[in-house]
């Protein structure tokens, strides 16, 4: 992350995959974030972020860490919130509390570092979204 940094580069964190070990936890997850933020490096986030909230998949059994969960993090991080407070954001799995959150929580404010995720798939993201009552369907 220092070499990165000092290049004035972007870090991309893997997020997923299609083995179990590709998925890193919540604490590998949101340490990587506090990592980036501590150096004021931009990132984004690549593989299994294609709903907005964390998920077990029905096919894999995988638990998905979702992209709501890291820009809530991200915004908490960057305003001084602990590690082990991040770690409960990127973990939480309830909807209500996860979409309760995002509410409160000013996410524009994560962009500047949160730059981007990849996805499969441009409509399972919006799908999720809209889902969470957070998007209003067209």
């Amino acid at each position: 992350a220092d070499e990165v940094a000092a290049a004035e580069l972007r870090l991309k964190f893997r997020t997923g995959g299609t083995e179990a070990d590709a998925f890193p936890s919540a604490r590998q997850v949101a340490g990587w974030v506090d990592a980036a933020l501590d150096r004021e490096t931009p990132f984004k986030c690549t593989a299994g972020l294609h709903r907005a909230l964390r998920h077990r998949d029905p096919d894999t059994g995988f638990e998905h860490h979702g992209f709501l969960n890291l820009m809530v993090a991200t915004v908490q991080l960057f305003d001084g919130g602990s590690l082990d407070d991040a770690v409960a954001v990127v973990d939480e799995a309830d909807p209500a509390r996860m979409i309760g959150a995002a509410i409160d929580t000013e996410l524009w404010r994560a962009r500047r570092w949160f730059t981007s995720f990849g996805s499969c798939s441009v409509t399972e993201p919006l799908e999720s979204l809209i889902a969470t009552g957070l998007l209003e369907d067209l």
